[in-house]
């Protein structure tokens, strides 16, 4: 008789050999048994396959010829899996040994749950942990504003399965950053329900594989590519999700702040953050009629106007309040 998995636990990889001990140990201590594990590996040049397959436990391997990033790995590597639910893990995770039967009590508990959202630590644990994930009124990330979250962090996203491949999974453009937050905000935009699983706890390093954008001496300082692919998905999101009302209303205010961002990072000097945002901009231009289709089909299903979102959102301007909190970013 086959025996289905409760929890496909997906876990996106690329180098990540360091960190995949840890993550695997972690989950060889889970308290609940009912998983397996899909190793969605972006043609790593390490051993972390043969890291994967020396733990003692049931994994699958998708291994691709080159880096499909976040979403292509993980859409891709989801059409593997046979459990109820999908866990899209990074590999710089660590579980606490009740993470999923957390989980599991929370999906039996909330049974209209679609999209579970589990408290996302610091690696070393010293931090209280977050679930409430909120969006800006532009899309951009903020401090909890509703009971539920809007959007779950990619590091631990866990949904279920029927809902994943109804939505037609992540948008295969984005390659990495803001992803989860589209899928999200696509999910309830159809009437799926997400709900917070504050119980269950992952550890998570943060940027382990890609790099991420950190503050030092009082700056954030990021990538160039990082703000190029943030700033082309989030505008993306934008104009995918919202409805005609509000995408009058946040699209002048979003050119509006990039513009006065272009011109303080030029005074600066911060000439590959410039390029970053002009070739997002050339992205859009480039691809209008795409990200239209795309728009189209998202309002077609709509179930839940942007009132239903904005009063779960931040009113304020994040981005600007970053900016007076910490200056102009500068280039890593």
């Amino acid at each position: 008789m086959n025996i289905y998995p409760f929890f496909s636990i997906i876990i996106l990889n690329w180098n990540g050999e360091q960190w995949l001990s840890n993550c695997f140990r972690s989950i060889q201590l889970q308290t609940f048994s009912s998983f397996e594990i899909i190793l969605a590996d972006n043609n790593s040049t390490d051993t972390s396959i043969s890291t994967a397959l020396s733990h003692d436990l049931p994994t699958h391997i998708a291994a691709f010829s080159r880096n499909l990033g976040y979403t292509g790995a993980n859409n891709l590597a989801s059409y593997m899996a046979r459990g109820d639910w999908l866990i899209f893990l990074n590999n710089d995770t660590q579980l606490a040994p009740d993470f999923l039967e957390q989980l599991a009590r929370a999906a039996f508990t909330r049974v209209s749950a679609h999209i579970m959202v589990p408290t996302i630590k610091d690696y070393d644990g010293t931090t209280p942990g977050e679930h409430y994930f909120a969006l800006d009124i532009l899309g951009y990330p903020s401090q909890r504003v509703a009971r539920d979250p809007f959007w779950g962090h990619g590091c631990a996203l866990t949904v279920r399965r029927d809902v994943f491949f109804s939505l037609g999974g992540f948008d295969d453009d984005y390659f990495i950053f803001f992803e989860e937050s589209d899928f999200c905000w696509r999910a309830q935009i159809t009437g799926h329900d997400i709900v917070g699983a504050p119980d269950a706890v992952v550890h998570h390093f943060g940027g382990g594989t890609v790099g991420d954008g950190t503050v030092v001496a009082g700056r954030i300082v990021s990538s160039a590519q990082r703000r190029y692919l943030s700033e082309r998905n989030r505008f993306s999101n934008l104009l995918k999700n919202y409805g005609a009302f509000m995408l009058c209303i946040v699209v002048p205010l979003y050119v509006l702040m990039t513009c006065s961002a272009i011109i303080l990072l030029s005074v600066s000097r911060q000439w590959p953050l410039v390029r970053a945002y002009l070739q997002a901009f050339q992205w859009h231009k480039n691809n209008i009629r795409r990200t239209l289709h795309k728009r189209a089909q998202v309002q077609r299903l709509r179930i839940h106007n942007d009132l239903f979102f904005v009063r779960r959102m931040y009113l304020g301007v994040r981005e600007f309040e970053l900016l007076l909190q910490f200056g102009i970013p500068s280039a890593r």
